[in-house]
């Protein structure tokens, strides 16, 4: 075995684990414990909601999710996958989900992440907002917050800002 026969195995071997756990974990497990969970609890009246017998099925749909897989080759897996969502043939969810995240919950992350870099006034080099891949500053859109420091020292720093306010 070589490395190159590597990522062969281990494709082979997630699809394999992922169909088992979509049938097998999921679907016969899962679903039918999920359904009698919240069935049972709408008739006890622990769960109110509104309208369960007409739409019933709307109440019991349910997305599983597994926990990711890590990467065999992080650098290059995560360019292919940036590469697809950048082209349109993915989505960002879908990226997400295959980690075994939830989409709401990394977004919630990151504006806190943004937020609190903000609030401090920190340009991070991996924030695409402010920093091209090559390292470079962006250049900021009308109306959009320069840190104070950037906008006493811009001229000396040779950054130029986009915005009429200052």
């Amino acid at each position: 075995m070589n490395y190159s026969s590597t990522p062969t195995g281990t494709l082979k071997l997630r699809r394999r684990m992922r169909m088992d756990q979509q049938q097998m974990i999921a679907h016969q497990l899962c679903r039918p414990v999920w359904r009698d969970v919240v069935e049972t609890g709408v008739m006890s009246g622990e769960l109110r909601v509104r309208d369960f017998i007409g739409n019933r099925r709307c109440h019991l749909r349910v997305q599983w999710m597994a926990e990711g897989w890590e990467w065999v080759d992080p650098q290059k897996e995560q360019a292919a996958e940036q590469s697809a969502v950048r082209n349109g043939f993915t989505s960002r969810q879908s990226v997400v989900a295959k980690l075994g995240r939830d989409i709401d919950h990394v977004d919630a992350e990151i504006a806190a992440d943004n937020a609190r870099a903000d609030s401090l006034g920190l340009v991070l080099d991996t924030d695409p907002r402010r920093v091209s891949r090559a390292g470079l500053t962006q250049a900021r859109s009308e109306g959009s917050e320069v840190p104070r420091d950037e906008r006493q020292n811009g001229a000396k720093n040779g950054w130029q800002a986009v915005s009429k306010d200052y």
